[in-house]
């Protein structure tokens, strides 16, 4: 019983770090960030996230600040499909790295669901 209760408090505490886990972005981060979405992003998501650019509406890019959307997806599903494509989105994990991809997630297009 001790081993278990101690296995549950070890788990507990993992998962609170994980929780915790995002990076803490500088104002000027934040905006090479948005300037990334703009130059990458934006042909095809609009810089509005909302993917109706003439290329958005031809491959149905998905919109960006689409609220229940937003919640139906994790993190890691968008960094999984920005780094290795989706649909007819291209993958994108040889041109950017790793940081830039998450950066994008948890800055830019996290926001974009709160300025419909």
């Amino acid at each position: 019983m001790a081993l278990r209760r101690t296995l549950l408090v070890l788990l507990a505490g993992c998962l609170g770090c994980l929780a915790s886990s995002a990076k803490e972005y500088s104002d000027a981060e934040k905006q090479q960030l948005r300037q990334l979405y703009k130059d990458k992003c934006s042909p095809c998501h609009g810089v509005d996230g909302k993917g109706q650019t003439p290329a958005g509406k031809l491959l149905k890019a998905r919109n960006h600040t689409d609220a229940e959307w937003q919640k139906s997806v994790s993190d890691e599903q968008l960094v999984h499909s920005i780094t290795h494509g989706k649909d007819k989105m291209p993958k994108w994990g040889d041109k950017l790295s790793e940081e830039q991809i998450r950066g994008l997630v948890e800055v830019v297009i996290r926001s974009l669901a709160a300025s419909k």
